[in-house]
């Protein structure tokens, strides 16, 4: 690799010989590492040289949608309850430490079985 760019100057105290003209293949040689040199640099700026793309949040899916009209009914002890009703009074450290579950039932159930470990009591749903 030269230590020079051949754009560079020439210092005053060299008393080098003018250099001899390219030959066609050098200059076509030349020419081929340049452009690999420019190639190369552009894909490592490739990420920086893309253009920002504005965050867009997605839809929201359908189901998650109508959250306030769809059934969220439990039962306990033969009846039926509205699972939101119910959480509002659930111990909030306790409901938070419930892994998730697949449905209302599911975790009304798991919180049944902490509510009665921690208090040593049933959880009064009404």
């Amino acid at each position: 690799m030269s230590s020079q760019d051949r754009k560079d100057l020439e210092h005053p105290d060299c008393k080098n010989d003018p250099a001899a003209p390219e030959a066609p293949q050098a200059r076509e040689r030349r020419k081929e590492k340049e452009s690999e040199n420019q190639d190369e640099a552009l894909e490592e700026t490739f990420p920086a040289s893309d253009p920002v793309s504005p965050f867009i949040p997605a839809k929201v899916p359908e189901a998650q949608a109508d959250d306030g009209l769809e059934d969220r009914t439990i039962t306990h002890e033969g009846r039926s309850y509205d699972f939101r009703d119910i959480r509002d009074r659930m111990d909030p450290e306790l409901a938070a430490g419930i892994e998730e579950a697949d449905s209302d039932q599911d975790f009304f159930n798991a919180y049944l079985i902490a509510h009665a470990n921690k208090y040593g009591e049933r959880f009064s749903v009404g």
